[in-house]
């Protein structure tokens, strides 16, 4: 048996604009390293590396992810704005390399969840005295993500308070926007420091309030040295007086160093900002059953008196089966629970076949058919509900171990079909252009299925054809 960490995340690299393939543990300490700050406590950088091994299992299709939505065949990319930053191994020292590794090993298999479920980890810069509730940021109630107090950075965050300074025409050039122009028979209230202006008749200041103090027009024009008393005044800009840095939510960096000062671990840590979690041991796998937990229903399609098209002296509903008990040998062995909708010839219409769906809840539905196209007898097709982005990236893994296997195939086809569009699953029709009956030809097929398969949930299968 082998732990989560024995396996590999498949990343897309920013930088070099392509696909890897990279152990979890060294993932975790390029992440580390470019999310935790020099200086920062052994504590706090455990806890880091239990929330950034919940982040990744949480993205992870093998562990039912939904990985990258921008790099489909990603669990996640090296964009920090769009998943999470990574620092190239090259650019950590050895001495840096070697502590971060440390680190990730005394939290071996640790990640976060709430209620047997896997959270998403949120977490940021400074609070500046509290966290924030979910909902304020969010718009959505997460329970774990609840708001609590905390000084704990106020000593140790260069963050708790700083101050930004705007000119009004930058101001006008950010929110597009027009200030009035200043005038000498109008003023801008700013109120508890220079507000409440009293004008006679001719617009000259009678008095006017500063502060907390009322002061006559007169005295406040020769004090200040001005030509007249009738004037106006505008602010040239504004200064901000910010309190805490980042979005509120979830950890909060700076006062995880603070409680790790005062001796708190980074579990204790992890505990303290999100609300009611426990610190876990990531799913068991087997080496040998890497999809148990999966569930695959395999439709072969037609079946009793409906005999599907025949080719070859090869009649179709007799190789969606053979097809289809080969594909589930393979599933099983790996350790799915797979259901067919049929396992002889029978015949099922198709709301049986999506009652069946209903029943099971499968990650995923294959309907095995025939290609009955004139032009394309030979070539595998693959068919999938427009916009259903998973369909289409698995029936792409799929695509390329027909490729692999020198088994004609073209790219995957958004089409609403009756299946796709009553399905309420994620399903592909698969329309196997190749009508034999040798257990040699049903093993390439049944094998390429089975490689595109592992292949989507990051298993790194090998052609073995």
């Amino acid at each position: 048996m082998t732990k989560g960490e024995g396996l590999n995340i498949t990343i897309y690299d920013i930088a070099k604009n392509k696909y890897i393939s990279c152990p979890i543990n060294e993932c975790i300490v390029q992440i580390l390293a470019y999310e935790v700050e020099e200086g920062f406590h052994i504590e706090v950088l455990k806890a880091y590396a239990i929330m950034i091994r919940t982040y990744i299992m949480r993205k992870m299709k093998l562990f039912d992810g939904k990985g990258c939505t921008r790099y489909p065949r990603a669990d996640i990319c090296t964009n920090p704005d769009h998943c999470i930053g990574f620092l190239p191994l090259e650019c950590i020292s050895a001495e840096k390399r070697k502590q971060l590794m440390g680190v990730v090993n005394d939290t071996h298999n640790k990640v976060i969840t709430f209620k047997g479920k896997i959270i998403f980890p949120y977490y940021h810069n400074t609070c500046g005295g509290s966290t924030e509730n979910s909902e304020r940021v969010l718009s959505n109630t997460i329970q774990y993500a609840r708001k609590v107090l905390c000084d704990y950075c106020k000593s140790t965050s260069p963050h708790w308070q700083t101050i930004v300074e705007f000119t009004l025409e930058e101001l006008e050039t950010k929110f597009n926007i027009v200030f009035p122009p200043p005038s000498p028979l109008e003023e801008t209230s700013i109120d508890k420091i220079l507000y409440k202006a009293e004008r006679d008749s001719e617009g000259r200041i009678v008095r006017v309030n500063i502060g907390d103090r009322i002061i006559k027009g007169r005295d406040f024009q020769e004090r200040l040295d001005l030509f007249s008393t009738r004037f106006g005044w505008q602010p040239t800009g504004i200064r901000f007086f910010v309190r805490g840095k980042g979005h509120g939510l979830g950890l909060c960096s700076y006062g995880a160093q603070g409680l790790a000062e005062e001796g708190k671990s980074g579990e204790e840590i992890l505990k303290y900002y999100f609300t009611g979690i426990k610190i876990e041991d990531i799913p068991q796998l087997s080496i040998n059953k890497p999809l148990r937990g999966k569930i695959i229903l395999i439709d072969p399609g037609h079946g009793g008196r409906d005999f599907g098209i025949s080719k070859n002296n090869v009649i179709e509903k007799d190789m969606n089966l053979r097809i289809s008990r080969k594909l589930e040998d393979l599933l099983v062995r790996a350790g799915a629970e797979v259901v067919l909708t049929r396992k002889g010839d029978k015949y099922l219409s198709l709301e049986e076949r999506l009652q069946l769906s209903d029943a099971v809840a499968p990650h995923f539905i294959l309907s095995i058919h025939g290609n009955d196209s004139p032009t394309m007898s030979n070539i595998t097709q693959i068919y999938v509900y427009p916009g259903d982005r998973e369909a289409k990236e698995l029936g792409s893994f799929i695509i390329k171990e027909f490729q692999n296997y020198c088994l004609k195939s073209k790219d995957v086809v958004e089409i609403e079909l009756s299946i796709t569009r009553e399905s309420k699953k994620t399903i592909l029709v698969l329309d196997i252009g190749y009508f034999n009956l040798k257990d040699k030809e049903i093993d390439r097929i049944g094998l390429a299925i089975y490689g595109g398969i592992l292949n989507y949930w990051g298993l790194n299968w090998e052609n073995k054809g």
